[in-house]
């Protein structure tokens, strides 16, 4: 039987690792290896010049969610916790959310949906939603702050260093 390895969001690497030299010229035989990235990042441009040297690795690149399906999305996670998002003319929360860059990315809106739930107050939500960084890695840096100012940077520190030497990393759940 075949092994398929599936590697998400190589281009999220850092530009050492985008170089996927850790990567091995050719896979073994029953290896199918399968990677996504953006279209536009350097580990995409690599793995499609190694793809013409090995016909086992896959390379695809996915397409951001169709508007329908981001508001989907965010009504759906927020209802997990009683929150919902106002999408009249007026004052369109759900539009703001979802016309950020990466708000195709069901990763961005997840993390944007918890930061907002849990560092929002009714008094800063709309500002907080409008001044929400546009990218996950900026999202993402903008939560580290946050726990940061909440919890100190040394705790914050010592816990993603923790994180990042974990044999199997964390569950969502974790």
């Amino acid at each position: 039987r075949d092994f398929i390895l599936l590697l998400d969001g190589i281009d999220y690497l850092d530009s050492d690792g985008q170089l996927l030299d850790w990567l091995p010229l050719h896979l073994p035989k029953r290896l199918r290896l399968i990677c996504t990235a953006s279209e536009s990042s350097h580990a995409s441009k690599v793995l499609l010049e190694r793809q013409a040297f090995d016909n086992k690795l896959y390379l695809e690149n996915l397409i951001a969610l169709p508007q329908s399906e981001k508001e989907s999305v965010v009504r759906h996670y927020l209802s997990l916790f009683g929150k919902t998002l106002d999408e009249s003319s007026f004052n369109n929360q759900m539009l703001l959310m979802v016309t950020k860059k990466d708000s195709g990315i069901p990763m961005y809106l997840r993390l944007a949906c918890d930061f907002l739930r849990t560092y929002a107050s009714f008094e800063t939500f709309v500002p907080m939603l409008q001044s929400l960084p546009t990218s996950s890695v900026l999202l993402l840096q903008e939560v580290i702050i946050q726990m940061e100012n909440e919890y100190g940077s040394i705790l914050i520190q010592s816990a993603l260093t923790l994180l990042c030497i974990t044999k199997e990393g964390l569950d969502d759940r974790d």
